[in-house]
């Protein structure tokens, strides 16, 4: 008899949800399943802070490179600039190897040459001329003979001739006529101290 009897609900029993009821009697399977959803939300988390950590790096790198392609720009700009100026100064160059040639006098008689044109020159030049004279005169004298005296200045140094008046007159050249007088004074003066 005891066992036809049906088991009675306790009256304080707790009822379980039918879903919670299926979890508890599936788990095996859904701990499987939610552990590969774990792997896959870990494996998109993973992939998303790699993309954002190697997209600030990738910028970075894009902005050094731009800076540098600028630099670069910059220094073929300064290098045309500075072929420029070298083929300016070769030319130059070429053009005082002509005044320098080999048949050239030597360097005494080429300084008693500019000496004598250059007193020829001033020789009409007077202390009492007008300011616009003399600045006319001096500028006259400087197209003819300013890039010769510096040259001969260069030569005679170069040859052991120097002079503190004449480096005075030629670099704080003051458009005077007396610096005209000093600096072909100092030629003459050196020019003699020259071998024949």
């Amino acid at each position: 008899m005891s066992d036809d009897i049906e088991p009675q609900e306790k009256p304080n029993a707790i009822k379980i949800h039918p879903v919670v009821e299926f979890i508890y009697s599936e788990w095996r399977t859904v701990k499987s399943v939610a552990f590969w959803i774990a792997v896959a939300l870990a494996t998109v988390a993973v992939f998303y802070f790699n993309e954002r950590h190697y997209a600030g790096i990738i910028s970075e790198k894009d902005a050094t490179i731009t800076q540098k392609d600028a630099t670069i720009a910059t220094v073929l700009a300064e290098k045309e600039t500075f072929e420029d100026e070298n083929g300016r100064l070769a030319r130059e160059n070429d053009q005082l190897r002509t005044y320098r040639g080999k048949d050239a006098p030597p360097l005494k008689q080429n300084a008693q040459n500019l000496v004598r044109q250059i007193r020829d020159f001033i020789k009409d030049w007077k202390d009492t001329d007008s300011p616009e004279k003399t600045m006319q005169n001096i500028q006259k004298y400087l197209q003819r003979f300013g890039l010769r005296a510096s040259i001969m200045r260069d030569d005679l140094d170069q040859n052991g001739q120097h002079s503190d008046a004449f480096d005075k007159a030629m670099y704080d050249f003051q458009y005077r006529y007396s610096d005209v007088r000093i600096i072909t004074d100092e030629v003459e003066k050196l020019a003699k101290n020259l071998p024949d």
